[in-house]
């Protein structure tokens, strides 16, 4: 071999050594979520120069490039509906279940198209109930994690600020020392500590920013002794940040159910811009539930089922939220599906001997008329619990008389 071929294949494994290690390089970069300046930094180059080896340290700008190349090249092998759908098929299979009530799915079209599947898959299975008219149970805190997130793009900037002041302080061992000395210092007790979030999660940011606000002395001693530091923090924007994170708190914290009366309680805020967003939040909640007929009404049902509620409860929510008309066409929807599924367990229990009359009994139950107990402070449940406490007032009084 001569000395030119020789160095057209040294060249050749050099090239794919190169290529190897660039590759390499960038999903370290998004592995350990680093900067993609890291690569142009003096520290990183003298350590591929100490290498000794053949390899140039790329530009952040071609590092963002690979980094898109890889995501778009990963994203093609995530799974589709279907493929969602025949994996909980296989699972179903793998542990014989042969009835499945409901399946619980986040607000996605994919997901919608993965029920379908199964829904055709499974529905003649012997387990199968009413012939899955109510498997699928949209996830209300992914419902309620769209609608708050989509409120909180107007306060974007502010937190957006508090993120990215908790992720600098958490990128590096020193930086977090250097925090951890100005805590210290300020004499701060929590037992919070700083904890990134997924910003697409409400209660994640709720979160965050509640453990942040804590050390708000602590990131401004940091802002004076760390001149990196200075063009992220910004006070005002931290403030703004604050004042957000006490509307979230009016959804619950990390709970779900106050979605309803956290709406109520910013729209009837004297500030603008939280009536605003308040009303979006509003008129986005009513699309994804529609006037209670978008639910599953198996979620109905359950409350039906409560000793301490019964139907009553159900029509009670109904009136106060949507009035009377709506009131009386949900409870006659919830009616049948209750009736449906009694006479679905009838029919499969072979140990019945006698079955009653589930309409009667449905009847009986709710058979007072609902008075006008409406009090806008109180939660549903509190207004239900004064109501029934008043007509059975009424009751006991009339059977004294």
């Amino acid at each position: 071999m001569d000395s030119a071929s020789g160095d057209e294949v040294e060249a050749i494994i050099h090239g794919g050594e190169s290529e190897s290690a660039r590759t390499a390089l960038v999903e370290m970069v998004m592995l350990d979520e680093l900067s993609f300046a890291f690569t142009e930094g003096v520290g990183f180059r003298k350590f591929c120069n100490a290498l000794q080896s053949k390899f140039e340290p790329i530009s952040n700008y071609i590092v963002a490039r690979d980094v898109i190349m890889i995501v778009s090249r990963e994203k093609a092998k995530f799974m589709n509906s279907d493929t969602i759908g025949k994996k909980i098929e296989a699972c179903l299979l793998e542990r014989n279940i042969g009835g499945v009530f409901t399946i619980t799915t986040d607000n996605a079209s994919s997901n919608d198209t993965a029920i379908r599947y199964l829904v055709k898959k499974t529905k003649d299975w012997k387990g199968t109930i009413l012939g899955h008219d109510y498997l699928h149970v949209r996830c209300s805190a992914h419902i309620l994690n769209l609608i708050v997130s989509d409120g909180l793009e107007e306060r974007a900037p502010s937190i957006a600020c508090i993120r990215e002041v908790v992720r600098y302080v958490r990128s590096s061992l020193c930086r977090l020392d250097s925090f951890k000395k100005c805590v210290l210092k300020e004499k701060i007790e929590s037992k919070k500590y700083l904890c990134l979030d997924v910003p697409t999660r409400w209660n994640s940011t709720y979160l965050r920013l509640d453990a942040a606000q804590k050390f708000k002395k602590a990131f401004s001693r940091l802002h004076k002794k760390d001149s990196n530091f200075k063009a992220i923090f910004k006070d005002d924007e931290f403030s703004e940040g604050e004042e957000e994170n006490e509307n979230n708190g009016a959804f619950g914290g990390n709970r779900g159910s106050g979605r309803n009366r956290g709406i109520a309680k910013l729209l009837k805020s004297n500030d603008i811009l939280l009536f605003s967003m308040a009303l979006s939040m509003k008129e986005k909640l009513d699309k994804y539930l529609g006037q209670g007929d978008k639910m599953n009404l198996l979620l109905y049902v359950a409350e039906v089922l409560d000793p301490g509620k019964k139907l009553d409860y159900v029509k009670f929510c109904f009136k106060r939220l949507y009035g009377k008309d709506i009131a009386k066409a949900m409870k006659e929807k919830v009616k049948n599906c209750l009736v449906r599924l009694f006479d679905n367990c009838a029919k499969h229990d072979k140990n019945s001997m006698e079955v009653p009359n589930v309409l009667e009994a449905l009847a009986l139950a709710s058979a007072m008329t609902i008075d006008d107990f409406d009090d806008p402070h109180k939660s549903l449940a509190s207004q239900f619990s004064s109501y029934m406490e008043k007509r059975y007032s009424i009751l006991s009084k009339s059977e004294v008389d």
